[in-house]
């Protein structure tokens, strides 16, 4: 008898985890929606005219250039006056960041971009990833009574206090300023609701936040997160509260105006200048998922340098579309409009007319400028209807085939938006390059042929294909012809490579640094083509070169 009862007991055990674990990642499916409803939060648009909602957009659009991450979903919790923040992601390319009330209307702009500086950090190094998918087995542990719910706070506590270590270190070092994420947790004890979230399911996610979502009697060494104090003084040894909170500036929807920007050489655009590029395949793969100092001041000179009227048009809804196909049109008129006709035949008629229109405007950007403004539509586009979204991706796959000048980069844009804006399917785990050859191939060949300029340009081609198939000891890989690069082979390519694992990505990227600067320098064109299949292949960058 005793033995069928022990059985029986484990057995229901083991069905109560197992039941609450898969119930917990159902709700859980969609990322940071499902997050969002669990906490009552509300979705923010991009084109808000809140005065302190813009100024969230604004600092969250320019930490995702300076990061090279997609911008976050921002979600805004109404009820919550306390100050906290969590950023969850299901994969890279869709995160969702999420503040209270609280910390929207207490911490001015330093301290706001100090704490997103801290969520963006957990974006690059998947940790923000890898927490969601600990909610749910921690929920299922934490079903058990007392035996249960003790070890889910143990592993929640081992996850959470060096993660929030690491992150404010990283805040401090990617704004280059300590003093912001410092002063944001000095405003958590100077809040009278310090970090509390008091929506029911938070206690779930209290491992995510940046901070202690409940009040808690437990002694320190028992809580999820480090002391406040501890972090303050990791961060900043010198921070006295009494002199910050005296003169600190208040919460305001005042930006401060872009840093300067450095003069380009005289006479010459930056994107026609190879710069020397020192680093090793190596030392150029650590640039992946780098947070560095200085970046965030250049995002905000290139959001600055776009005009307003175009940035307020890709922030909207009824107009995002419409500039982003533009953005892919010929300067030439004769080209462009063959090119609108290809778009119109494809099934994008008024997309097609309405990007005419704003055609002159967006061809004259400089083409620095139009990855970031592709940034910035991103998070507008996913806001619209599918039906949009498919027509969008339809008219620019026609406006691409229509022009064979049109350059690669072209090709990897588009598969970048169709793994961005598509349907979020995961693709088949590959342990090796071995198993991906082809792609791989195909990926490198595009870049290679992409760095091709002026006489030459075969032998070009060929030293920098080379140079990158040696890396990814693929010596007998053959350059693949420019004919056979379409749009449909490189987006399905580089969505195969995108389910490699960590160590396979990274020999495809050291050998993708390799074809690139195998000339011993990169050119702004190279860097932003980089960047973006780095963004295809979940291996965010910063900018690799400045050119304003």
């Amino acid at each position: 008898m005793p033995g069928a009862l022990y059985f029986w007991g484990a057995l229901l055990t083991v069905l109560a985890v197992v039941g609450m674990t898969l119930w917990q990642a159902l709700r859980m499916r969609e990322g940071g929606e499902s997050i969002a409803r669990l906490l009552g939060a509300r979705r923010v648009l991009p084109e808000t005219r809140d005065t302190l909602e813009r100024r969230l957009v604004n600092i969250a659009e320019e930490m995702a250039i300076a990061a090279g991450t997609p911008v976050p979903a921002l979600y805004i919790m109404d009820n919550e006056p306390g100050v906290n923040v969590l950023v969850v992601t299901a994969e890279t390319l869709s995160p969702a960041l999420m503040l209270t009330r609280g910390a929207l209307q207490t911490l001015n702009r330093d301290e706001l971009a100090g704490v997103m500086a801290h969520e963006f950090s957990r974006v690059v190094k998947g940790e923000a990833q890898a927490g969601l998918r600990t909610v749910a087995l921690l929920s299922g542990l934490a079903a058990l009574p007392y035996a249960g719910r003790m070890c889910a706070g143990a592993i929640k506590a081992a996850l959470a206090r060096g993660s929030a270590l690491s992150a404010d270190a990283a805040s401090a070092e990617f704004t280059g300023n300590p003093i912001g994420i410092a002063g944001a947790l000095d405003q958590i004890r100077a809040c009278a609701a310090g970090a509390v979230v008091k929506a029911r399911h938070a206690d779930a996610l209290s491992h995510l936040f940046l901070d202690a979502c409940s009040r808690s009697w437990a002694p320190a060494a028992g809580a999820v997160h480090p002391p406040l104090e501890e972090r303050i003084r990791r961060v900043l040894p010198s921070f006295a509260s009494a002199d910050y909170r005296a003169r600190r500036a208040k919460a305001s929807a005042e930006d401060r105006p872009a840093p300067a920007r450095p003069t380009l050489a005289e006479g010459k655009r930056a994107t026609d200048q190879a710069h020397r590029w020192w680093r090793t395949p190596e030392e150029s793969l650590g640039l992946v998922g780098a947070l560095y100092s200085g970046k965030v001041d250049y995002a905000r000179r290139l959001m600055e340098a776009l005009p307003v009227a175009l940035r307020e048009a890709l922030r909207r809804r009824d107009s995002s579309p419409a500039v982003t196909l533009a953005l892919f049109l010929a300067a030439h008129l004769e080209v462009r409009e063959q090119q609108i006709a290809a778009a119109r035949a494809a099934g994008a008629g008024p997309l097609a007319e309405a990007a005419a229109k704003l055609a002159p405007e967006v061809t004259a950007l400089s083409p620095e400028l139009r990855l970031p403004a592709i940034e910035l539509a991103l998070p507008t586009l996913k806001l619209v209807p599918n039906e949009a979204r498919r027509m969008l991706l339809s008219g620019l796959e026609a406006v691409i085939r229509s022009d064979r000048r049109v350059s690669l980069q072209a090709f990897i844009l588009l598969a970048w938006l169709e793994i961005a804006l598509g349907p979020g399917r995961h693709a088949g785990a590959a342990s090796s390059l071995g198993q991906l050859r082809g792609e791989a191939t195909l990926v490198l060949s595009l870049l290679a042929r992409g760095t091709a300029t002026g006489a030459g340009s075969a032998q070009e081609v060929e030293a920098a294909f080379r140079a990158g198939a040696k890396l990814l000891e693929m010596p007998d890989a053959v350059l693949v012809a420019r004919e056979a690069l379409s749009t449909e082979a490189c987006s399905a390519a580089l969505g195969r490579l995108r389910g490699l694992s960590w160590p396979a990505r990274a020999q495809l990227m050291r050998g993708l640094f390799a074809a690139v600067a195998a000339d011993g320098k990169v050119r702004m064109s190279e860097a932003e083509l980089m960047r973006v299949i780095g963004a295809c292949l979940d291996c965010p960058m910063p900018p690799l070169l400045e050119a304003l």
